[in-house]
């Protein structure tokens, strides 16, 4: 099963297209469909996989967001941040939820200067 590597480039431009179709004259719908799919997103990388040969007192699991270079908790906090996000487009509360976004938004890039190289998108030297 493949499945498509998630950088930070693509958090900030699914973010960004929410808080686009979240505008005054916007398009709600659509922001709950963007909103939806980077949800499904951050899922992806918060799944376990089970390490089949570890060192003895290693871990059991790792997770797609340590693998990438990602912080756990960094994206634990974005993916709280956007299923809040989602409940308050679901109750038509869209300046309410531009905001939550807005918010989501700076704490991603505010932990972008702690970042790997493969979680940026561009490869070690």
């Amino acid at each position: 099963m493949y499945e498509k590597i998630i950088y930070n480039q693509d958090i900030t431009g699914s973010i960004n297209s929410v808080l686009e179709h979240l505008k005054l004259d916007g398009q709600p719908r659509q922001a709950l469909l963007y909103a939806n799919l980077l949800l499904t997103n951050l899922m992806a990388l918060l799944r376990p996989i089970r390490i089949k040969k570890r060192e003895p007192g290693g871990p059991r699991v790792v997770y797609t967001a340590e693998q990438l270079g990602l912080g756990l908790l960094r994206v634990r906090l974005l993916k709280d941040a956007v299923v809040h996000g989602i409940t308050e487009i679901e109750s038509s509360q869209h300046l309410v939820a531009r905001e939550t976004f807005r918010a989501a938004r700076d704490l991603w890039h505010a932990g972008e200067q702690n970042q790997t190289p493969e979680a940026q998108g561009t490869e070690r030297v």
